[in-house]
């Protein structure tokens, strides 16, 4: 009898156990179910739960906000008429298919509509959820919209291709470098400038694609780069050399690609050929600084080597001479002769200066039949007195002009830095009264100033 009792009363107590074990297993579910809903509802992407035969039977917030049709318009209705009308879903179909025949997840990629008939490319993903037997109840069907991602990349697309067809046919040559200064991209057209085809220039570091010198810059310009953010100029003019040993002048562009955040990720370099402007920009400071009847240095760029020279004297603590020469004679056989025959005295006496002066002196045509000479300075005796006795030598033979003997002189001042004077003006005025204490002496000759003396600045004596 207490057996059957206590056997009763461990079934009761077994069955209590049992019925609260139970409890909580149905309080766990439901609180993962609510957990699943919160989730469910609260996805950022579309989910769609589809029956075997494709009819909805839920439709989370994502996919009313994504697709436009509220829970209750979408539940019942077949899943691929739904998001596709018309067919517009073949490849999702297969998918679909795909994942029920064989249980894997599948992804696919498809235009779908919205219910304002607006058009959009989700990526999908379909998973199968089993029953408690093991069967395939229904298909979870998750859409991610990668409209505006397709479009940007179909921009991107578009981007390069135009990037590459105008680097590929544009006269300038076109390149990108790491930020290390490795070319990651040579357009054709830098085979035109240099020689070198675009593939013998990957992976090279600009640096070492240009002259040393230019290379330090780019050196220092790349480390500012990397450090401050910003190239230290966008410009750089410098001679490169061609793969056939030509040295051609180039002007190089720079420009940065930059990341979302700012931060610089690329160069971007539109080298051009400037050869022929840096020859055309040659020819006129060289006509702006040349005298076009004799070819020496013109009073502008006298003053500039005058200026220069000083600044060198002063640094070097060395004598500098200035000599200035005036024409004796040259007056009467302009006058008589006409100024062609004139022109042709100068031309062949710039041509004798010329043979008598060292190449380090300078000679220049400074007015009408005035020229100058700079010597120095120099660690060596400058001896502007010899000089100035062979250019009145070189005088003495007479000049042979469109077949007729002329006679001409020249009378010539010397001024000394920093005897005489240490600045240009200065300097430049005790010459000049030099060489007139010259033409009143006698002419063909040359005078050097002791004390400053008191001359007019012009008159018949200086013809």
């Amino acid at each position: 009898m207490w057996l059957f009792v206590v056997l009763c009363l461990a079934a009761a107590s077994g069955a209590a156990a049992w019925a609260w074990h139970a409890q909580r297993r149905l309080g766990r579910a439901r609180d993962s179910e609510a957990r699943y809903r919160v989730f469910y509802e609260l996805a950022p992407v579309a989910i769609v739960v589809h029956d075997r035969g494709h009819r909805i039977v839920d439709w989370n917030r994502a996919a009313e906000r994504l697709f436009g049709w509220s829970r209750e318009q979408a539940l019942g209705k077949d899943f691929f008429a739904l998001v596709g009308p018309g067919g517009s879903v073949p490849e999702l179909r297969d998918a679909v298919h795909e994942t029920l025949r064989t249980t894997v997840r599948s992804t696919t990629m498809n235009w779908s509509l919205r219910a304002d008939g607006t058009r959009l490319l989700c990526d999908w993903s379909n998973s199968v959820i089993k029953d408690a037997h093991g069967e395939v109840a229904a298909v979870v069907s998750m859409a991610n919209d990668v409209t505006a991602a397709r479009e940007f990349e179909r921009r991107l697309r578009a981007s390069e291709r135009r990037f590459r067809s105008f680097a590929e046919s544009a006269y300038d040559g076109i390149w990108t470098a790491a930020l290390d200064g490795r070319i990651t991209y040579a357009s054709p057209s830098l085979e035109r400038l240099t020689g070198y085809a675009p593939e013998a220039l990957l992976d090279r570091r600009i640096q070492d694609a240009v002259a040393p010198e230019v290379g330090r810059d780019v050196l220092s310009a790349l480390e500012a780069l990397r450090t401050q953010g910003t190239p230290p100029r966008r410009h750089w003019q410098f001679q490169q050399a061609t793969r056939d040993g030509r040295r051609l002048w180039v002007q190089v562009t720079v420009d940065l690609l930059r990341a979302e955040n700012g931060a610089p990720v690329e160069i971007l370099g539109i080298t051009r050929d400037i050869s022929e402007h840096k020859a055309m920009e040659a020819r006129l400071t060289e006509l702006a600084h040349t005298d076009p009847l004799t070819g020496l240095p013109n009073r502008r760029l006298f003053f500039d080597r005058l200026e220069e020279r000083l600044r060198m004297a002063r640094r070097q603590e060395r004598p500098l001479a200035l000599l200035f020469l005036d024409l004796d004679g040259f007056k009467t056989i302009n006058d008589s002769h006409g100024h062609a025959v004139g022109d042709e005295v100068l031309r062949t006496v710039a041509a004798r200066f010329s043979e008598v002066v060292r190449e380090s002196d300078s000679l220049a045509r400074v007015a009408g039949d005035e020229f100058t000479v700079l010597l120095g300075p120099s660690a060596e005796p400058l001896a502007p007195e010899q000089v100035a006795s062979r250019l009145i030598a070189c005088l003495a033979e007479p000049l042979e002009v469109q077949g007729e003997a002329c006679q001409i002189g020249v009378s010539i001042g010397i001024a000394l830095y920093p005897a005489d004077a240490v600045e240009a003006d200065a300097l430049l005025r005790r010459a000049d009264q030099a060489m007139y204490l010259a033409k009143r002496g006698g002419r063909n000759r040359w005078v050097t100033l002791g004390e400053p003396v008191a001359l007019p600045a012009s008159g018949t004596d200086r013809a």
